[in-house]
């Protein structure tokens, strides 16, 4: 997101909210809760992080195919609603590792 004025914005204080900075600053509806934990945690986090410990985070309760299944679905639903939302870009999937891109 090298222009900038597609600037994901993401609220944690009371209700969270995502929002992308553009013409349009309604709040972006991404409504799975695994999924918007695994956007909040990526950017409060900044930094990479494998699929294996993401999965492992977010879904220690299942098995471990099970648990990258559910990963890949979780990022599903943010490509989604980033692309929707205008930021398609903002997430950066390099082979095993997820992260924001830092101008995001």
């Amino acid at each position: 997101m090298s222009s900038g004025k597609n600037r994901l914005n993401i609220h944690l204080m009371g209700a969270p909210e995502i929002h992308i900075a553009s013409a349009n600053p309604a709040a972006l509806p991404l409504n799975h809760l695994k999924a918007r934990a695994l956007l909040f945690y990526l950017a409060a986090t900044g930094g990479t992080h494998s699929r294996d410990h993401l999965a492992t985070l977010l879904w220690s309760e299942a098995g471990s195919s099970k648990a990258h299944h559910s990963l890949r679905t979780g990022l599903y639903h943010v490509r989604q609603a980033l692309q929707n939302g205008g930021a398609k870009s903002a997430l950066v999937s390099d082979g095993e590792m997820l992260g924001l891109h830092s101008d995001a």
